[in-house]
């Protein structure tokens, strides 16, 4: 039994082939190109409506954070309480704080980056940094969520920020915090916390995500407990989502505090004349 090879030339529309001693001349037809909807959706709806980011995690994520400030830090620490008088009022900044593990000290130190943070969270379908201005609610939520987690040591890493550095970065928003059990703008809030959490969007929901995604940071209400209807509102967060406000906050980082007890704890700081 003999081995037959094919050879054949393509012109136009036509293959011409060779095969075991014979010619043939084969007609190809163009396949028309996919036209259902799945091929019609963009990036970003697939991201709204899978709940999976199939896109950067941000816009801007390939732009280079600025250097931490880990080496300008004190190398010698010094042990006094977590108390809300260690941090001064000044007119034009805020002060904002962050609890975490004592492990994170030099991701912090290195440079905010709102991309490691873990995706749908109240304000931010994609990561976000959170902090508050209450220094309490930052202390609870290291003894509640952190403490009550693990055995590891906690952190709170406090940033002052000059506050008209924030108000130039837009779009933002600030909603009213939860005053006497009062929620101003509750619908809204809700809207917004439903369509960062939720795995899939409906109609209304991706008309409210398209409308905050491109948010550069958000201030406002925490959600108290997701299976509840309506939502209800506690406390207060920022949303730290743009990298642009991450440098603002990188800048801003001003005391690393580190403890097992609110009372000895241990800080490291910024040269005093730093500012």
């Amino acid at each position: 039994m003999g081995y037959h090879y094919i050879d054949y030339t393509r012109s136009s529309s036509y293959v011409n082939l060779h095969y075991a001693g014979n010619n043939f001349r084969i007609l190809v037809k163009r396949l028309p190109l996919r036209t259902d909807n799945s091929s019609k959706k963009t990036q970003g709806e697939r991201e709204e409506l899978s709940g999976e980011s199939t896109e950067p995690k941000h816009p801007n994520s390939k732009k280079r954070l600025k250097r931490g400030k880990g080496d300008e830090f004190h190398k010698e620490t010094t042990e006094k309480p977590l108390v809300k008088s260690e941090f001064p009022q000044k007119e034009g900044f805020q002060w904002y704080f962050h609890a975490t593990l004592a492990d994170h000290r030099e991701a912090i130190m290195g440079g905010i980056d709102p991309t490691k943070g873990r995706p749908r969270t109240d304000f931010c379908r994609r990561g976000a940094f959170y902090v508050s201005p209450s220094l309490e609610e930052t202390k609870d939520t290291a003894e509640w969520k952190i403490g009550s987690m693990t055995e590891k040591r906690r952190m709170v890493a406090a940033f002052h920020i000059k506050k008209s550095d924030l108000d130039e970065q837009i779009p933002n928003k600030e909603f009213p915090l939860v005053k006497k059990n009062v929620q101003e703008n509750q619908e809204e809030w809700e809207m917004l916390v439903l369509a960062m959490r939720k795995y899939d969007l409906n109609a209304e929901s991706r008309s409210v995500y398209r409308k905050y995604k491109d948010h550069k940071w958000i201030f406002g209400p925490r959600m108290a407990d997701f299976t509840e209807r309506p939502l209800r509102g506690f406390g207060s967060q920022l949303a730290v989502i743009d990298l642009n406000v991450a440098d603002i906050f990188t800048e801003g980082l001003r005391a690393i505090i580190i403890y097992e007890n609110v009372e000895k704890a241990r800080w490291e700081t910024l040269p005093d004349d730093h500012e």
